[in-house]
């Protein structure tokens, strides 16, 4: 476990104890570190009952709140919390049922520790096979639960009404074919990023070009893209809309990959070396 989490361990037990006694605790929260788990988890939420939105820091706080919820900062004492993020250690008390989910539909390095998918009380897995090459690394609370993040492109959320605001928000022309370029972060040893963006101007000429990367990705490599005419940069968390608009996927080891088989886009990807953390 992470230092953090012995730091915090009997501040964040005592505040349970005094929830017990004096204010109660709510019954449900949603952790949330980044806008990307609002995206992967508010999909889930549907199916649940009302919860009580929790941020991890100010940023997080203030796009939650821009999307209609009324999110509380932590620390918060609940009896349960969902988290798309390994941060199960900011509630180190035995009486909060924890839960996890991916915030990636594949994986395409080696898990975590094991240690950090055992603290979650429940920790659901994109598939049977992820569960268990999982299991064979001795992680015992993975289920298996799909990805949660696809739904709007199944139940009819997504559609060729709904998706004409982010064709235009891209600039995409009418006529030309579309692509998504998608790399993972450019300084893990797994990307390709440095294969496809000097190409992305003569791209960007004969066809509409979108383009999303990891949140790490270095602000050098964020200028390069941005400033690529006729390339449009993602911004949004939620990638999904213009995942459904493009007509071909280029990637590397990025989970996104795994979204465009389940739309069954075709795919170009690239060899990338091994690095510390590849199958």
């Amino acid at each position: 476990m992470i230092p953090a989490y012995y730091l915090i361990k009997w501040p964040y037990r005592l505040g349970c104890r005094v929830a017990d006694r004096f204010r109660g605790r709510p019954a449900l929260a949603v952790y949330c570190t980044g806008p990307l788990d609002r995206v992967v988890l508010l999909p889930v939420m549907r199916h649940l009952p009302p919860a009580l939105w929790v941020s991890g820091n100010g940023r997080t706080a203030r796009h939650l709140r821009s999307e209609g919820l009324a999110a509380v900062r932590y620390p918060v004492f609940p009896r349960v919390v969902i988290m798309a993020r390994h941060a199960q250690y900011r509630f180190p008390d035995t009486g909060v049922f924890k839960v996890g989910f991916r915030h990636g539909a594949y994986h395409f390095k080696q898990f975590a520790g094991t240690a950090y998918y055992n603290a979650f009380d429940l920790y659901f897995m994109t598939s049977r096979a992820d569960v268990e090459a999982g299991r064979k690394r001795g992680i015992r609370s993975a289920r298996s639960a799909g990805f949660p993040k696809l739904d709007p492109a199944f139940d009819g959320t997504w559609n060729r009404e709904t998706l004409m605001p982010y064709a235009g928000r891209a600039g995409l022309l009418p006529g030309r074919p579309t692509v998504l370029m998608t790399a993972t972060w450019d300084r893990s040893g797994m990307s390709a990023v440095g294969r496809w963006l000097p190409v992305l101007p003569r791209l960007a000429a004969a066809m509409n070009v979108m383009v999303t990367v990891h949140p790490f990705t270095s602000r050098s490599c964020l200028k390069s893209l941005s400033g690529t005419p006729g390339v449009f940069l993602i911004r949004e968390a939620d990638t999904l809309p213009y995942l459904m608009l493009s007509d071909v996927v280029v990637g590397d080891t990025s989970s996104i990959l795994a979204e465009a088989c389940a739309l069954n886009k075709p795919m170009v990807t690239f060899r990338v070396p091994q690095a510390r953390r590849s199958l």
